[in-house]
């Protein structure tokens, strides 16, 4: 090999190695572009520390510092970021061009249009919802004594009629969202636990004659993360979403570390002011009028009705012939109590 030609493999081999050494170091750069900006708490002004600051598209993720500052590479922007810290709402927004945006989250313990609700295909944002949703938060809840959510939605969301089948604890509601459009067919709203499509109209019908178990009592009030009332928007779920969707939440992931809630409460049920009623004397002696003035005469209503002159072999004496108080045997003073321990929160 000449000296001409071992310069000229020294120049490539140089020209490789610098080039190689380039492209290593555009490779490790961070591609997009730098975005920063600060987290406050709205209303107060104080900055929030350790809020999680990602990028819809990419995934790239970043955390404010004491200051409530942060930093972080977005492709372009016009990318979406998304601010998440447990204790108050979530917050998306666009960048529109900024390199710098200054951003406040609302607890929540306070409604905000940022509130997300859960629906069958995942969580969306109040503000960008296109049909009429009601949300209600675990703190919405929290105050109500009901024995199931569908007594605390009672006069809650709008367009929602819930109505109590009886005064007696334990039992069932019928609930309405969207009217009475069908004659035969069920128009109570589709539920959802979990993801999971809840049929609760097994319990249309009881064999205790004036009671109706509750199909909802599956799920304590106290353990509701968060429940959302949905009218309209839902013809994905074909005739089944027709009378609305009620989607309920029960998983708590807000605290990382683990937490064990305990509540209690007592109260006392007096006896309502009975009604003054008649007794079997009074009773038969009003129906005998009743059937003489429709033209009856005595022997006739001896034999439609041989209990009501005292005829003991007849097969309903015992019924009218016995002046029972059932107000006064049904009704007493009570004493009612609820105990809640939860566990929540910590790794898997």
């Amino acid at each position: 090999m000449t000296n001409k030609q071992l310069f000229s493999a020294c120049l490539l081999l140089v020209f490789l190695v610098f080039t190689g050494t380039v492209s290593h170091s555009a490779l490790a750069q961070e591609p997009g572009v730098k975005v920063t900006g600060t987290v406050t708490e709205s209303g107060t002004g104080l900055p929030l520390e350790l809020v999680a600051v990602s990028v819809s598209s990419t995934g790239i993720s970043s955390a404010t510092d004491e200051q409530g500052a942060f930093a972080i590479n977005v492709p372009d922007l016009q990318a979406e970021i998304i601010l998440n810290l447990p204790g108050y709402h979530l917050r998306s927004i666009y960048l529109n061009g900024r390199d710098h945006v200054e951003v406040s989250l609302v607890s929540v313990r306070f409604g905000s249009m940022d509130r997300s609700y859960n629906t069958p295909l995942g969580p969306k944002v109040m503000k960008d919802a296109a049909y009429p949703v009601y949300s209600a938060a675990q703190t919405d809840l929290a105050l109500s004594k009901s024995t199931s959510f569908d007594q605390a939605l009672q006069g809650r969301g709008p367009g929602l009629f819930v109505t109590e089948k009886s005064g007696m604890p334990g039992q069932r509601t019928f609930m309405n969202l969207r009217g009475f459009s069908s004659l035969f067919a069920n128009t109570e709203p589709l539920v959802f636990i979990d993801g999971m499509i809840y049929d609760y109209s097994f319990a249309q019908n009881s064999l205790m004659e004036g009671f109706a178990l509750n199909p909802f009592d599956v799920v304590d009030i106290d353990d509701i993360s968060d429940l959302s009332v949905q009218k309209d928007g839902i013809s994905y779920l074909g005739a089944a979403g027709s009378h609305g969707v009620i989607y309920i939440n029960t998983e708590q992931k807000a605290e990382v570390g683990t937490v064990i809630k305990f509540g209690a409460y007592g109260g006392i049920t007096l006896v309502p002011e009975n009604q003054s009623l008649l007794n079997a004397s009074q009773f038969r002696d009003y129906f005998e009028n009743v059937l003489l003035g429709q033209g009856y005469n005595t022997g006739q209503i001896d034999a439609m009705y041989p209990w009501l002159h005292g005829n003991a072999s007849s097969l309903d004496y015992y019924k009218y012939n016995n002046s029972t108080d059932w107000q006064e045997e049904l009704y007493k003073p009570a004493a009612v109590s609820k105990f809640h321990f939860f566990l929540k929160g910590g790794d898997d």
